[in-house]
């Protein structure tokens, strides 16, 4: 066995216990300040960067809200005891969905292609039974793979897919989902 993908799996198995550990809602608000602070220090570094243009520093401001929403979406599936959407998480998912279409209408959209997959990942997973919403992040995974190499983003479409044809009466999460199918994907941290 490689020895990084040895060191990645030991960090994935710690990363899973410590998860199915630590009881729900304990951290909670912890965890939001954390985020509220990586947003504010990542709009903040924006401001010192010297972009290329405007559009570029406007997307690049997306992007910073796009990665918030999608980790507060992700921090609710992952900290909540049921796999239930909750208000916020519709909320997040809505804003993410609406700044994917606005950057596919931007010429300069598509510049920081490599960060995308972490939202639309997070995003697609909040849309069983949506085929709309599955097309577009369809549609932007092959659009990131196409501008930034496939590399690992094929698999983890795939994954996304199946996890849309599962049985959405099934209630349980795609983590869970995840563990479950964990020797098909072996690639996904959740």
């Amino acid at each position: 066995m490689d020895p990084s993908t040895s060191n990645e799996d030991a960090a994935l198995t710690g990363f899973v216990n410590f998860s199915e550990a630590t009881p729900p809602r304990l951290h909670d608000q912890g965890i939001y300040t954390e985020i509220e602070s990586a947003r504010a220090d990542s709009l903040r570094l924006g401001q010192s960067i010297n972009f290329w243009s405007d559009t570029h520093h406007r997307n690049f401001d997306t992007l910073v809200r796009m990665y918030y929403h999608a980790t507060l979406i992700y921090s609710d599936q992952a900290l909540s005891v049921t796999p239930i959407a909750s208000t916020n998480m519709k909320v997040s998912h809505d804003h993410i969905m609406n700044d994917l279409k606005q950057l596919s209408q931007l010429e300069a959209g598509f510049h920081h292609a490599q960060d995308f997959i972490w939202p639309l990942f997070i995003a697609g997973t909040e849309l069983r039974g949506d085929r709309a919403g599955q097309a577009l992040i369809e549609r932007h995974f092959k659009t990131v793979m196409r501008i930034s190499r496939t590399l690992d983003r094929d698999r983890v479409l795939s994954f996304l897919m199946s996890w849309w044809e599962e049985d959405s009466d099934r209630q349980t999460s795609w983590i869970q989902y995840a563990r479950e199918r964990s020797s098909d994907y072996n690639l996904l941290i959740v």
